[in-house]
Formats: structure tokens, sequence, C-alpha cells
């Protein structure tokens, strides 16, 4: 996990509920379960939508970049290669930290609902699917792959430019 295993969720309860009757609270409490939970959800898809943006980002740029190899007959100046190579590792360095990020927040959010599900009847989300799925491994295969990701295209687009310089040297 990291971190953000322990998030602080004392602020998650107001201290004055004395206004609401039992059922009020309820009520409010499953509503406001509902838009969190629609929130988390919404967090999660956008860090989908993320790292498919820069794996074909990524992939586009490497197929452009073998497909001009392939083609060039003239020498290029390898000096000026090295501003696109840096720019290249500073995409995948971005791509690597705004997922980070997303993560963090999927498992904050994932917290906050844990907590608001230890005073609903049943905790269907954070207790019996997360536990269920962490014990079976089924979230490992894609942490490691959305955080290796980005490091792979960087050595990719290293392992290109000495290829070039050696080719070209």
């Amino acid at each position: 996990m990291g971190r953000f295993d322990n998030v602080d969720i004392d602020n998650l309860w107001n201290e004055e509920q004395e206004n609401f009757s039992n059922d009020q609270y309820y009520s409010l409490l499953i509503e406001q379960y509902k838009i969190y939970v629609e929130m988390a959800d919404r967090a999660s898809f956008r860090r989908i939508s993320i790292n498919l943006f820069f794996l074909i980002t990524n992939i586009a740029i490497v197929g452009i970049m073998a497909l001009g190899i392939s083609r060039s007959s003239a020498e290029l100046s390898l000096g000026l290669l090295v501003l696109p190579l840096l720019g290249l590792l500073a995409i995948s360095y971005c791509w690597w930290r705004v997922v980070r990020f997303y993560r963090h927040t999927v498992n904050i959010k994932e917290q906050v609902i844990g907590a608001l599900e230890k005073r609903l009847p049943s905790s269907p989300i954070f207790s019996a699917e997360r536990v269920t799925a962490e014990k079976r491994g089924s979230f490992t295969p894609l942490k490691r792959i959305e955080t290796y990701m980005p490091f792979i295209f960087m050595l990719l687009y290293l392992g290109i430019y000495i290829y070039l310089l050696v080719s070209w040297s």
C-alpha cells in the first residue's frame, strides 16, 4: 500500500448530530455513501483513462520514431536529438507521477469508504470486495504494470537514442 495506509479520518464525522432522528441520520449516511462511492469510481476511471492516454501516446511516438529511423538515409545531428529525448523522458516521468497521484487518491477514497461502511449494516466494498481481491492478488499485476510502464518507455527511449548514437557514429 504505502504511506497512505493509515489515513486520519477523524475529520470525517461531524460532532453535532443531535438534530437528526435515527432514520434521518441513516438516510443521509446512505446518500453521502452513494455520492462518495461514485466519486471514488470516477477517480478510478480517470486513473485508467490517464494510463491509456499515456500508453497510446508513447506507443505512437515509438512507432513514429521507428518509422523515421527505418526511412532515414541522412545523418541526423545527435545533439539535436537530445532535446526530444529529454522531452520524452519528461513525458514518461509525468505519467509515473500522475498515475502515482491517482493511485494514492483512490487508496484514500477507499479508506474513507471503509470508515463510512463501519456505520452501515454491511461492508460490501471495503471489507468484502477489497480484502478478498487483495488476498487473491487481483490488484498486484495492475499496480506493477502502471508503476513500471513509464520506466519501460524511458529505457526504450534511451535504447533508441543509444542505438542512433552507435549506428550513426
